[in-house]
């Protein structure tokens, strides 16, 4: 008789599943721009089965579901004339959740693959790191050099946002399983190293210390991380304004443009407090900031940080419905992993290492960003235990 595993993989959602972490390693190696649509009919092939998942949403779910359907409306007040950002934003958020579930009913092959992805994964980002980059020179023939790193840092900050489930389902196996878990997150400091990107740093040592945190304390960890994020999302455009500005020298220039757009995002926000100035409003701002003699545009596509972004954008309304979510979200993550706690280490790492990028680098609404996100999602959720996790 067949067992679970073999039943996964005859079904279209689970080939469709072990497809996607197939093809993970080359997408985020060239860059991850690529894993939006795959993710994207991983989801959808799940969909007859998945949508049970969905069908009776929880309260995270819900609050989740009305802070994006609010960003998406609020394209409708936007004096940006292109509003396909919010059906790509709908389409995402949907596929992405399909995908969730997708690697929930297929848990056991989702840890497989997904485990064996990230390996290769690191092991392909590791390769060009200490080889000068041949693949992608190789493929790219021409491109200067700085792009590339571009796009392999890109591929570390995949890597680091994913590791963290990756991980946890290869704990859930014997020793040497388990030996690969820990040489696996080795590799991932490894890679964030390279390709001089500050924030990969950052952001893996966050998750480092709080996937081993969540060992220890799975329930208060993950609580403190939601409530953390929700507090910064909230409190972000005052404590900008508020801040002592930073001496000259004492940042390198691009945290110090970084800082500059955040303070004049945080007076823009002053200006549409209640409802933003729209989904991708501020694409029109051509005010120009000056720092260190270099002349920049406030804002050219995004303001780095999701929680201005999430004011500047969505106003007092979207910031306070992505709060509820994370709040309401972190407190049912929490009960669910709270005996847990190989999950919770996952859970608390991908939180971590996600959050901080999402306040110090990437647009929230880019698509390879959200998939990101989801991806992180569905590797947690495949590591639990063998109760089926409910959205």
């Amino acid at each position: 008789m067949p067992n679970a595993a073999d039943l996964e993989t005859t079904r279209p959602s689970g080939w469709a599943l072990a497809a996607f972490f197939a093809l993970l390693p080359a997408a985020g190696t060239a860059g991850a721009l690529a894993i939006a649509p795959l993710q994207a009919v991983g989801g959808l092939a799940a969909a007859p089965r998945a949508w049970r998942h969905l069908k009776r949403p929880s309260a995270p779910l819900l609050l989740f579901s009305a802070f994006v359907v609010w960003a998406a409306l609020s394209a409708l007040w936007s004096p940006y004339p292109d509003h396909t950002q919010a059906f790509k934003l709908l389409g995402g958020a949907l596929c992405g959740l399909l995908f969730i579930a997708n690697a929930d009913t297929n848990r056991r092959l989702a840890r497989a693959a997904g485990a064996a992805g990230a390996i290769v994964f690191a092991l392909m980002l590791a390769s060009e790191a200490l080889t000068d980059m041949v693949l992608l020179r190789a493929a790219n023939p021409g491109e200067p050099g700085a792009l590339i790193a571009r796009s392999l840092g890109r591929g570390g900050t995949l890597l680091v946002c994913i590791v963290w489930g990756s991980a946890a389902a290869l704990l859930r196996g014997g020793h040497i399983q388990r030996a690969i878990a820990v040489a696996l997150v080795a590799l991932t400091i490894f890679v964030a190293t390279k390709f001089d990107v500050d924030a990969n740093i950052i952001a893996c040592a966050l998750g480092v210390i709080a996937a081993t945190l969540a060992l220890a304390w799975p329930r208060a960890t993950i609580l403190a991380l939601c409530v953390a994020l929700a507090s910064w999302l909230l409190a972000a455009p005052w404590v900008m304004q508020a801040l002592p500005r930073a001496e000259n020298g004492a940042l390198p220039d691009s945290w110090a443009m970084r800082e500059a757009i955040w303070r004049y995002v945080a007076d823009q926000i002053q200006v549409r407090p209640w409802m933003g100035w729209g989904l991708d409003g501020p694409r029109t701002f051509t005010d120009m900031l000056d720092v260190r003699g270099i002349s920049f545009r406030g804002i050219s596509l995004h303001p780095h940080s999701a929680s201005l972004q999430i004011w500047l954008e969505t106003g007092l309304v979207g910031a306070v419905l992505a709060a509820s979510a994370l709040v309401v979200g972190g407190v049912a993550l929490a009960r669910m992993l709270a005996a847990d706690r190989i999950a919770a280490a996952a859970a608390a790492g991908s939180l971590a290492a996600f959050g901080l990028f999402a306040n110090v680098s990437f647009g929230l609404w880019q698509e390879w960003w959200i998939a990101t996100a989801f991806i992180a999602a569905a590797l947690t959720a495949a590591a639990r235990r063998d109760q089926s996790i409910r959205s």
